[in-house]
């Protein structure tokens, strides 16, 4: 079964927080902009930098960032709303490696997918299809999620996009939350030009393989 990052709940973990068990080396640039070193990471202001997965990303201005090492990487931004954009690096299974370079051939993926987010995340899908992300061929999907905490529901709408490089999948999500559906959509409507610009900001640095 195909690898899938779909609906992974990130929890936020502020790099400042990280300091002592990340080895964070920081220092103020000579020009007023502060300067991350995280071993094979970087971020300078709102644009991250990953040499080891071979990606960049830019996240909207004021966003906090933030990173998670392990298994599943995971950078990401957030703003004071609780809105976020992820990032995360997937391997391909073993079945797989080596032997497809655009995401959309892989058998049954976007299949998969929709029966993730239906069937185990309980959602239904928005809307979907195939783009472009950084001259890859990505797959990307919007779909909406519904949580209950008592007599409470909140609601979210996730738009996520996918693409592969170097048997790795890489997933970008926007996730925007609101406390009533046509509020958590409206949202997502009226922050999409600005998630838009972060996603597709989004560049491999990866030699072709």
């Amino acid at each position: 079964m195909p690898p899938n990052s779909l609906g992974h709940e990130f929890k936020n973990r502020q790099i400042a927080q990280n300091i002592s068990s990340l080895s964070v080396v920081l220092a103020i640039a000579l020009i007023g902009h502060i300067f991350i070193q995280i071993s094979y990471s970087e971020a300078s202001d709102n644009t991250y930098r990953n040499a080891q997965y071979g990606f960049n990303i830019s996240f909207p201005e004021g966003w906090a960032l933030f990173e998670k090492d392990g298994v599943k990487p995971v950078v990401g931004a957030k703003n004071k709303s609780g809105d976020r954009i992820t990032v995360t690096i997937d391997p391909l299974s073993a079945e797989y490696k080596g032997r497809y370079k655009d995401i959309t051939k892989i058998p049954g993926y976007s299949e998969y997918n929709r029966n993730v987010i239906t069937r185990v995340l309980r959602g239904y899908i928005l809307d979907g299809g195939v783009s472009r992300l950084n001259n890859n061929t990505a797959i990307w999907i919007k779909f909406a999620l519904v949580r209950k905490s008592g007599d409470k529901k909140t609601y979210a709408v996730v738009y996520q996009i996918q693409t592969l490089k170097n048997d790795l999948i890489y997933t970008i999500t926007a996730k925007l939350a609101g406390k009533a559906r046509t509020a958590a959509v409206k949202r997502f409507y009226k922050l999409w030009p600005v998630l838009e610009k972060a996603i597709f900001s989004f560049t491999l640095t990866l030699s072709p393989g």
